[in-house]
């Protein structure tokens, strides 16, 4: 191989050369373009940030044209009854995944605030049922059986008639 006959000054300058070459090979293929998509990332959410604003503050002045114009829709009514019917399209995605037969669903007016109460009848076997229960623990709403009433028809493998209530929470 070759070699070079190089004096301690030399040799150190040649070390400090190739260690400021390396610094600048890394600056320029590593670190600058990470800072161009941080710098890039930071003005989208600066802008974001902007636009958000900007919608929070034409809110504001909507709520208050409509009080005083008097234009309040009652929005606790209109969520609630969205809450509603999300909860019973999860209580019935439960019925049709765990195969339960659902006869009736009626709700109940005793509900507290805050929660949902609904009656539900239905028809089904033990491994359905158990089913049912398992779905409803996987569902994104928390949902309790406050009552459960089941009555056979004494066979070997019985058919269960099933009455429930359950509550809904949000």
């Amino acid at each position: 191989m070759f070699s070079l006959k190089l004096s301690t000054r030399e040799r150190n300058l040649l070390v400090s050369a190739l260690i400021v070459l390396l610094v600048y090979l890394f600056d320029s293929f590593f670190f600058r373009p990470i800072l161009t998509e941080v710098n890039s990332s930071k003005d989208k959410a600066r802008t974001l940030r902007l636009e958000l604003r900007v919608a929070e503050g034409k809110i504001r002045i909507l709520e208050t044209l409509q009080k005083k114009i008097g234009i309040l829709h009652d929005e606790t009514a209109t969520s609630r009854q969205a809450r509603a019917l999300e909860a019973l399209g999860n209580i019935s995605l439960a019925t049709t995944k765990s195969k339960l037969n659902l006869i009736t669903v009626r709700p109940v007016v005793e509900a507290a605030k805050g929660s949902l109460k609904f009656g539900l009848a239905c028809t089904g076997k033990y491994k359905n049922l158990y089913d049912f229960m398992v779905f409803l623990n996987e569902l994104p709403m928390l949902v309790i059986i406050d009552n459960l009433d089941c009555t056979s028809d004494g066979t070997k493998d019985p058919v269960l008639d099933i009455k429930m209530t359950l509550t809904a929470y949000y």
